[in-house]
Protein backbone atom coordinates (compact mmCIF):
# COMPACT_ATOMS: atom_id res chain seq x y z
CA UNK A 1 0.00 0.00 0.00
CA UNK A 2 2.80 2.60 0.92
CA UNK A 3 4.38 1.58 -2.08
CA UNK A 4 1.09 2.40 -4.37
CA UNK A 5 0.72 5.23 -2.48
CA UNK A 6 4.47 6.65 -3.59
CA UNK A 7 3.43 5.52 -7.21
CA UNK A 8 0.68 7.55 -7.57
CA UNK A 9 1.66 10.43 -5.90
CA UNK A 10 4.76 11.12 -7.89
CA UNK A 11 2.55 10.07 -11.29
CA UNK A 12 0.40 13.16 -9.62
CA UNK A 13 3.35 15.44 -9.61
CA UNK A 14 4.17 14.51 -13.35
CA UNK A 15 0.55 14.70 -14.46
CA UNK A 16 0.42 18.23 -13.07
CA UNK A 17 3.33 19.59 -14.37
CA UNK A 18 3.76 21.47 -17.77
CA UNK A 19 3.76 19.40 -20.81
CA UNK A 20 7.20 21.25 -21.85
CA UNK A 21 8.82 19.98 -18.36
CA UNK A 22 12.06 18.12 -18.67
CA UNK A 23 13.45 15.71 -16.05
CA UNK A 24 17.04 15.90 -16.06
CA UNK A 25 19.13 12.37 -15.73
CA UNK A 26 22.61 13.34 -14.32
CA UNK A 27 25.31 10.49 -15.28
CA UNK A 28 28.36 10.44 -13.04
CA UNK A 29 31.62 9.21 -14.25
CA UNK A 30 34.39 8.16 -11.97
CA UNK A 31 37.33 10.64 -11.50
CA UNK A 32 39.31 8.20 -8.89
CA UNK A 33 40.75 5.04 -10.49
CA UNK A 34 40.12 1.86 -9.52
CA UNK A 35 36.18 2.38 -10.28
CA UNK A 36 34.85 -0.18 -13.26
CA UNK A 37 31.24 -0.32 -14.63
CA UNK A 38 30.32 -4.01 -13.77
CA UNK A 39 26.49 -5.40 -14.59
CA UNK A 40 25.83 -1.76 -15.22
CA UNK A 41 26.60 -0.81 -11.24
CA UNK A 42 29.84 1.11 -10.22
CA UNK A 43 32.03 -1.34 -9.00
CA UNK A 44 35.30 -0.44 -6.48
CA UNK A 45 37.74 -3.26 -5.40
CA UNK A 46 41.08 -3.92 -3.79
CA UNK A 47 42.89 -6.76 -2.17
CA UNK A 48 40.72 -6.32 1.14
CA UNK A 49 37.39 -5.06 0.19
CA UNK A 50 34.67 -4.25 -2.74
CA UNK A 51 32.35 -1.66 -2.87
CA UNK A 52 29.30 -1.46 -5.15
CA UNK A 53 27.37 2.06 -5.63
CA UNK A 54 23.98 2.36 -6.51
CA UNK A 55 22.78 6.05 -7.00
CA UNK A 56 19.33 5.80 -8.63
CA UNK A 57 16.44 7.84 -7.00
CA UNK A 58 15.55 11.47 -7.04
CA UNK A 59 18.35 13.92 -6.22
CA UNK A 60 20.50 10.77 -6.28
CA UNK A 61 21.62 8.40 -3.14
CA UNK A 62 25.12 7.62 -1.67
CA UNK A 63 24.22 3.79 -1.45
CA UNK A 64 26.70 0.90 -1.58
CA UNK A 65 27.70 -2.38 -0.97
CA UNK A 66 30.66 -3.26 1.26
CA UNK A 67 31.78 -6.98 0.89
CA UNK A 68 34.65 -8.33 3.30
CA UNK A 69 37.22 -10.29 0.87
CA UNK A 70 39.24 -10.85 3.33
CA UNK A 71 40.00 -14.40 5.45
CA UNK A 72 39.53 -12.03 8.48
CA UNK A 73 37.65 -9.22 10.39
CA UNK A 74 37.45 -5.66 8.81
CA UNK A 75 36.45 -2.54 10.80
CA UNK A 76 34.35 0.28 9.06
CA UNK A 77 34.71 3.94 11.55
CA UNK A 78 32.02 5.77 10.52
CA UNK A 79 32.91 9.03 12.20
CA UNK A 80 35.78 8.87 9.94
CA UNK A 81 34.04 8.20 7.18
CA UNK A 82 31.85 10.78 4.94
CA UNK A 83 30.36 11.69 1.83
CA UNK A 84 31.68 15.08 0.11
CA UNK A 85 29.83 17.23 -1.63
CA UNK A 86 31.93 19.28 -4.03
CA UNK A 87 34.09 20.71 -0.72
CA UNK A 88 31.43 19.90 1.96
CA UNK A 89 32.07 17.03 4.67
CA UNK A 90 28.50 15.41 5.69
CA UNK A 91 30.24 12.74 8.29
CA UNK A 92 28.29 9.42 8.21
CA UNK A 93 28.37 9.34 11.74
CA UNK A 94 25.48 11.07 13.98
CA UNK A 95 24.25 10.25 17.63
CA UNK A 96 21.05 10.89 16.26
CA UNK A 97 18.69 8.03 15.30
CA UNK A 98 18.23 8.39 11.47
CA UNK A 99 15.26 7.02 9.10
CA UNK A 100 16.65 5.43 6.02
CA UNK A 101 14.36 5.97 2.63
CA UNK A 102 11.86 3.64 0.39
CA UNK A 103 13.76 0.33 -0.59
CA UNK A 104 15.57 0.07 -4.26
CA UNK A 105 16.76 -3.17 -5.52
CA UNK A 106 20.16 -3.68 -7.15
CA UNK A 107 22.24 -7.38 -7.44
CA UNK A 108 25.87 -8.03 -8.38
CA UNK A 109 27.20 -11.28 -9.53
CA UNK A 110 30.98 -12.06 -9.77
CA UNK A 111 33.73 -14.08 -9.25
CA UNK A 112 32.81 -14.18 -5.44
CA UNK A 113 29.11 -15.60 -5.92
CA UNK A 114 25.75 -13.37 -6.09
CA UNK A 115 25.11 -10.55 -3.92
CA UNK A 116 21.91 -8.82 -3.64
CA UNK A 117 20.95 -5.08 -2.08
CA UNK A 118 18.11 -3.53 -1.00
CA UNK A 119 19.30 1.06 -0.90
CA UNK A 120 17.09 1.43 1.96
CA UNK A 121 14.21 0.53 3.99
CA UNK A 122 11.40 2.11 5.91
CA UNK A 123 13.10 1.00 9.52
CA UNK A 124 14.33 3.95 11.82
CA UNK A 125 18.01 3.04 13.62
CA UNK A 126 21.09 4.65 14.88
CA UNK A 127 24.34 3.75 13.24
CA UNK A 128 26.93 2.10 15.01
CA UNK A 129 30.30 4.32 15.49
CA UNK A 130 32.17 1.08 14.62
CA UNK A 131 31.19 -2.01 12.23
CA UNK A 132 32.52 -5.36 12.45
CA UNK A 133 32.26 -7.02 8.65
CA UNK A 134 33.06 -10.58 9.27
CA UNK A 135 35.02 -12.32 6.65
CA UNK A 136 33.66 -12.73 3.23
CA UNK A 137 30.50 -11.17 4.67
CA UNK A 138 28.90 -7.77 3.35
CA UNK A 139 26.88 -4.42 4.56
CA UNK A 140 24.13 -2.47 2.85
CA UNK A 141 24.33 1.16 3.24
CA UNK A 142 22.15 4.28 2.27
CA UNK A 143 23.05 7.84 3.07
CA UNK A 144 22.75 11.60 1.84
CA UNK A 145 21.32 13.07 -1.44
CA UNK A 146 24.35 13.76 -4.17
CA UNK A 147 22.41 17.18 -4.96
CA UNK A 148 20.12 19.63 -3.31
CA UNK A 149 19.00 21.23 -6.17
CA UNK A 150 15.59 20.53 -7.71
CA UNK A 151 17.49 21.02 -11.55
CA UNK A 152 20.61 21.89 -12.92
CA UNK A 153 20.96 25.21 -14.97
CA UNK A 154 22.31 25.20 -18.48
CA UNK A 155 23.79 27.87 -20.48
CA UNK A 156 25.49 28.56 -23.79
CA UNK A 157 25.49 24.96 -24.66
CA UNK A 158 24.37 22.64 -27.67
CA UNK A 159 22.30 19.80 -26.74
CA UNK A 160 22.15 16.68 -29.43
CA UNK A 161 19.21 14.30 -30.13
CA UNK A 162 19.67 11.00 -29.15
CA UNK A 163 17.17 7.66 -28.84
CA UNK A 164 17.47 5.80 -25.38
CA UNK A 165 14.97 2.93 -25.20
CA UNK A 166 12.94 4.57 -27.78
CA UNK A 167 12.39 7.89 -26.62
CA UNK A 168 13.74 10.73 -28.41
CA UNK A 169 16.43 12.78 -25.36
CA UNK A 170 18.55 15.64 -25.36
CA UNK A 171 21.75 14.69 -24.24
CA UNK A 172 24.71 17.65 -23.05
CA UNK A 173 27.95 16.99 -22.12
CA UNK A 174 30.07 19.46 -20.03
CA UNK A 175 33.42 21.19 -20.24
CA UNK A 176 33.62 21.43 -16.25
CA UNK A 177 31.03 19.46 -13.86
CA UNK A 178 28.33 20.67 -12.63
CA UNK A 179 28.88 18.31 -9.38
CA UNK A 180 31.47 16.51 -7.61
CA UNK A 181 30.83 13.71 -4.76
CA UNK A 182 33.06 11.54 -3.06
CA UNK A 183 32.93 8.58 -0.75
CA UNK A 184 35.36 8.77 1.40
CA UNK A 185 35.92 5.48 3.93
CA UNK A 186 38.16 4.59 6.58
CA UNK A 187 39.00 1.02 7.91
CA UNK A 188 41.05 -1.51 9.24
CA UNK A 189 41.72 -4.97 9.86
CA UNK A 190 42.52 -4.51 13.77
CA UNK A 191 39.70 -3.38 16.07
CA UNK A 192 42.08 -0.79 17.60
CA UNK A 193 42.27 0.91 13.97
CA UNK A 194 46.48 0.36 15.15
CA UNK A 195 47.23 0.98 11.02
CA UNK A 196 43.93 2.32 9.48
CA UNK A 197 43.32 2.12 5.52
CA UNK A 198 41.45 4.40 3.52
CA UNK A 199 39.34 4.70 0.63
CA UNK A 200 38.46 7.48 -1.58
CA UNK A 201 35.95 7.20 -4.30
CA UNK A 202 35.45 10.04 -6.68
CA UNK A 203 32.62 11.17 -9.33
CA UNK A 204 31.83 13.79 -11.14
CA UNK A 205 28.96 14.89 -13.56
CA UNK A 206 29.29 16.47 -17.10
CA UNK A 207 26.82 14.36 -18.72
CA UNK A 208 22.86 15.09 -18.38
CA UNK A 209 19.79 13.73 -20.42
CA UNK A 210 16.81 14.91 -20.61
CA UNK A 211 13.10 13.33 -21.13
CA UNK A 212 10.01 14.51 -21.22
CA UNK A 213 8.46 14.03 -17.49
CA UNK A 214 5.52 12.40 -19.70
CA UNK A 215 7.74 9.61 -21.31
CA UNK A 216 10.18 8.93 -17.76
CA UNK A 217 7.54 6.86 -16.63
CA UNK A 218 5.58 3.32 -18.22
CA UNK A 219 3.93 0.44 -17.12
CA UNK A 220 5.81 -2.87 -17.21
CA UNK A 221 3.25 -5.69 -17.08
CA UNK A 222 5.47 -8.33 -16.43
CA UNK A 223 6.79 -5.77 -12.76
CA UNK A 224 2.92 -4.66 -12.51
CA UNK A 225 3.86 -1.20 -11.66
CA UNK A 226 5.86 1.87 -12.92
CA UNK A 227 8.63 2.12 -14.34
CA UNK A 228 11.26 4.95 -14.85
CA UNK A 229 11.96 4.63 -18.69
CA UNK A 230 15.72 6.07 -18.05
CA UNK A 231 16.43 3.76 -15.28
CA UNK A 232 20.24 3.58 -14.55
CA UNK A 233 22.13 2.78 -11.67
CA UNK A 234 24.90 4.85 -12.31
CA UNK A 235 22.55 7.94 -12.51
CA UNK A 236 20.17 9.79 -11.06
CA UNK A 237 17.35 12.16 -11.63
CA UNK A 238 16.30 15.41 -10.87
CA UNK A 239 12.60 17.08 -10.51
CA UNK A 240 10.08 17.66 -13.87
CA UNK A 241 11.23 21.57 -14.72
CA UNK A 242 10.28 23.90 -17.78
CA UNK A 243 12.34 23.56 -20.53
CA UNK A 244 12.73 27.71 -20.45
CA UNK A 245 14.08 27.38 -16.88
CA UNK A 246 16.36 24.62 -17.77
CA UNK A 247 18.27 26.72 -20.56
CA UNK A 248 17.72 30.35 -19.30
Amino acid sequence: MKHLLTTLAFVLVLSLSACSSYIQVLHPKPVSSGIRVDHSLYVFENDSLMIVYLFWDQKGTMSFLIRNKLDIPLYIDWKKSSEILDSRVISYYSEQSVSSYRAIDASYDDALGSLGFAAGSAVTTKLERVTFLPPHAHIERRFYRLTDYDYTRLKDVQPYTEKVNGLTTERVLLGSPVLSFRNFITYSTTESFASEQHISNDFAVRDISMVKNSDFLRYDKHQGRLVSTMYDQCSFYLKPTPKGTIYR
